[in-house]
């Protein structure tokens, strides 16, 4: 994985943690939800196993 790859990957686990610190039910699957992702593809991009879709990651990053 690229530096810059594992920057948003770092940034997005880090956007996740502050949400489920204000609530602790918050959820992966949430998250996801949120972001207008689906939840298998979140989890791939947070285990390093998939990319940020480039499609995707402004309208991620307009959703953080």
């Amino acid at each position: 994985m690229e530096n810059h790859d594992q920057y948003y990957v770092q940034v997005i686990r880090e956007n996740l943690s502050q949400r489920q610190r204000l609530n602790h039910r918050y959820s992966l699957r949430a998250y996801a939800r949120d972001l207008g992702l689906h939840c298998s593809t979140l989890s791939s991009i947070l285990s390093g196993k998939r990319k940020l879709p480039y499609k995707n990651s402004l309208v991620v990053a307009n959703k953080m």
